[in-house]
């Protein structure tokens, strides 16, 4: 019976593995003597909706793990609360192959809390909380699963104890790893390592000369080339453990890259052709105190590494988070389309437009749809003439199609790399973002990560054409019937079309 090994490291970057290749043997060979490929990700390249469609091998749309604040909605909550994953428990490649008797130890799924019966061995832990899940429960204590609580918070002022949590945090979870492979028996060992994300997200200013806000030589300097290291070392090890024929998978959900520093105010884009509506007064002298004082806030926060400060208030007020974002400025009676809240504070490359068809006063939802795309569109980037700001604007039906496709805004758009999706509309078309070195890593939905060596190599036809590609991939691995109601395909030949003469 076939074996598979997944590794899957969350944000691991074609492109930095290209910069980095000759500091990392052990994915080099992969890369060298597998198959390797570079896939997007899912929209938006969320890691909660990208791993849910890795696990199951259903759209977004289907599975309903989205993440769109609608600003229209009179109150504001900033998303501290654990993810539902009730929606896809029993559709996971390891519940099916479990439910075909294979053994299967999967550790630290994300969006995977708590964990729930399978065919072996489950450990989780919260992303919210401080909780390890462990399935079946007596393995607990045999197990010794403690202290594996995910890194949480900003770097703040004290990004070496940052980095060096997380670097234990990595060896205790390798050392479990190894101890769930040479004591659990296994068909399909899945892994989620997800230190290396957080890195790029904190680090990536420190580690970037092109990132407008590098400091220079610090000691961070090399802190995401380390990182890489240190997770080529995990494969290394993990790789020690397995058979020439196990099959082994490593991927990610999404690259990673610079967060955009230059936003473009989409809001006061629609307020201009009359599709927005500010409430009286909104963009009044008392409006540019308020936002000032909000730029010389986030000044403060990024110039003193105030960042965890910050994420308490966000916390402990979440209307400070409303306030920051300036939706409280919108006329809901009148306006008829804006820009979603994907994070308010972050600048996305990528978000959506809502179109509130209540406002729209016997205009045409179609006719409205065609304007804006049209609006988006037609606008240039002021400094690069000629080249146009947002790479592709579509209506949700043409991204993905299931029960949950109203969790998507009416209009889903992609701006160049180098812009973010600004949110004021009293404001300037195009102006800096202000929270950049808050964060200022970001997710690419471009440069994921797909390998795979072993027997099944023989079996590849094709790469992933998508992440829904990836589960039916893996039961093929292991040799399990899929479920006709996937959205994805298997890249490996058909057993039967191989043994035929």
């Amino acid at each position: 019976m076939s074996k598979l090994l997944f590794i899957g490291i969350d944000a691991l970057d074609a492109i930095q593995l290209d910069r980095f290749a000759a500091d990392l043997p052990h994915l080099s060979r992969l890369r060298a003597e597998g198959f390797y490929a570079r896939m997007e990700s899912v929209w938006p390249p969320d890691s909660e909706t990208a791993w849910a469609t890795i696990y199951t091998g259903w759209n977004p749309a289907r599975h309903g793990i989205v993440e769109f604040v609608d600003p229209l909605q009179k109150s504001a909550t900033y998303m501290m609360r654990e993810r539902d994953n009730e929606v896809f428990r029993g559709a996971t490649f390891w519940d099916i192959a479990g439910a075909h008797q294979r053994q299967v130890a999967v550790l630290f799924p994300h969006v995977g809390y708590p964990s729930w019966p399978v065919n072996g061995v489950m450990i989780t832990r919260a992303n919210v909380g401080d909780e390890v899940s462990v399935t079946p429960a007596h393995l607990r204590d045999d197990l010794r699963v403690q202290d594996f609580q995910g890194v949480k918070g900003l770097v703040g002022r004290a990004p070496q104890d940052f980095l060096d949590a997380n670097r234990a945090l990595v060896e205790r979870q390798l050392a479990l790893n190894l101890d769930v492979m040479r004591r659990q028996p296994w068909d399909l060992f899945f892994t989620y390592w997800s230190a290396l994300d957080l890195v790029q997200h904190q680090f990536w200013a420190y580690c970037d000369p092109q990132d407008p806000t590098y400091p220079g030589e610090t000691p961070y300097r090399h802190a995401i080339r380390d990182f890489y290291i240190l997770h080529d070392q995990v494969v290394g090890r993990l790789l020690e453990q397995v058979d020439d024929d196990t099959t082994v998978i490593v991927m990610s959900d999404h690259g990673h890259g610079m967060r955009p520093v230059k936003l473009f105010n989409i809001n006061r884009l629609l307020r201009e052709h009359g599709l927005l509506t500010l409430k009286e007064g909104s963009a009044s002298r008392s409006a540019d105190l308020l936002k000032v004082l909000k730029k010389r806030a986030m000044n403060t926060v990024t110039r003193y590494h105030l960042g965890n400060v910050a994420a308490r208030v966000l916390r402990a007020a979440p209307w400070t988070k409303k306030l920051y974002i300036g939706s409280t400025n919108l006329d809901l009676d009148r306006t008829i389309a804006c820009t979603t809240d994907m994070s308010g504070i972050k600048a996305y490359a990528y978000g959506g437009i809502r179109i509130a068809r209540q406002n729209l006063n016997g205009r045409s939802y179609e006719a409205v749809v065609q304007q804006i795309k049209d609006l988006l569109t037609g606008v240039d980037d002021p400094e690069n003439g000629g080249s146009r700001i947002v790479r592709w604007i579509k209506h949700r039906e043409e991204l993905y199609s299931g029960p949950h496709l109203e969790r998507y805004p009416d209009l889903v758009f992609e701006l160049d790399s180098g812009y973010g999706a600004g949110w004021d509309a009293a404001g300037p078309l195009f102006d800096v973002s202000h929270s950049h070195n808050l964060y200022p890593g970001s997710h690419l939905g471009s440069t994921a990560v797909f390998m795979l060596s072993g027997p099944a190599q023989a079996r590849i036809v094709r790469s992933p054409r998508s992440l829904m590609d990836i589960a039916p991939t893996v039961l093929d691995v292991l040799q399990v019937a899929l479920p006709p109601d996937m959205d994805g395909s298997s890249v490996l030949q058909p057993l039967a079309a191989m043994d035929a003469p």
